[in-house]
């Protein structure tokens, strides 16, 4: 779930949630803001967090995990380009740009 619905839900300010669960209130203002990833914080801020809203820290970090349309084209796109990355530093600039205009393997570039 969402922080911030959760902090509506149960009629707290981010000031009162941090008073209540001992996580400091520039932590909690962060992570309301989208400044700090709540699956970057520790297991007892997470902990403190989900005790004090009243669930479980898999609920807190539900939203985190959930995959989006495009986070598969953005791996594979990842994986092409430290592939690409790979065979520049092995080849080094000048060869590998001889070796795909040689191989006519521009095209293949772009699929």
């Amino acid at each position: 779930m969402e922080l911030m619905s959760l902090l509506k839900e149960r009629q707290l300010s981010v000031y009162q949630c941090a008073k209540e669960s001992h996580v400091p209130y520039t932590t909690l203002s962060d992570i309301v803001k989208g400044k700090t990833r709540i699956e970057k914080c520790t297991a007892e801020t997470i902990y403190k967090l989900a005790r004090t809203l009243h669930v479980t820290m898999e609920e807190l970090l539900t939203e985190c995990f959930k995959e989006d349309e495009n986070a598969s084209n953005l791996r594979d796109f990842e994986i092409y380009k430290s592939n690409i990355c790979h065979l520049v530093k092995d080849k080094g600039d000048i060869d590998f740009i001889i070796d795909i205009l040689f191989q006519n393997q521009t095209r293949g570039l772009y699929a």
